[in-house]
């Protein structure tokens, strides 16, 4: 399956970046540059879904936000991350 979410990064500094994903219920990340963040958006965004899809008896996987509604603060930028999970319970046998 592959799966893709808007993210908004916002730069706190010159050695500072954080983001949340407005669709994702507290899925947030962070670095020390743009493509660190942007990493850590990637690790928390397929933890958040392995987490939804493997531990919960109804997985709710919300529908990504269309990005003219996503409303930007300044030094905010909107990046869309996407992985590619493959949901294999029962496969360990």
């Amino acid at each position: 399956m592959t799966f893709t979410y808007p993210a908004v990064v916002k730069k706190i500094s010159d050695t500072e970046y954080e983001g949340y994903f407005p669709d994702l219920e507290m899925c947030e990340f962070k670095g020390e540059s743009l493509d660190d963040a942007l990493d850590d958006a990637h690790d928390s965004m397929y933890e958040w879904i392995r987490v939804e899809l493997e531990e919960e008896d109804e997985p709710k996987l919300p529908h990504a936000s269309d990005e003219s509604e996503i409303n930007l603060a300044e030094n905010e930028s909107l990046h869309h991350i996407m992985i590619h999970y493959r949901f294999s319970i029962g496969w360990d046998e």
